[in-house]
């Protein structure tokens, strides 16, 4: 009996869905709570490091996607 590839993956509601290393631009905007278009304007110009898959596709590195958050972030809560 064969087995589901989707057998793996944790339910929607069971916490951050980030697990896997390569992340989507719609992965990355959830995470960084921005709009997707910010997420592509960032590539564009450099500031967010990405891998081009294909003509159209971008694909982040979740360690990239820290290291930026880390290095944006001031630490003031206001």
């Amino acid at each position: 009996m064969a087995t589901s590839v989707f057998a793996e993956l944790p339910p929607k509601d069971s916490g951050p869905r980030f697990s896997h290393e390569r992340l989507t631009v719609k992965e990355v905007a959830e995470y960084l709570r921005v709009h997707p278009w910010t997420i592509y304007l960032w590539a564009r110009n450099g500031r967010l490091p990405c891998i081009r898959i294909g003509k159209h596709s971008l694909r982040f590195l979740l360690s990239d996607i820290d290291k930026f958050e880390k290095a944006h972030t001031t630490g003031r809560i206001r």
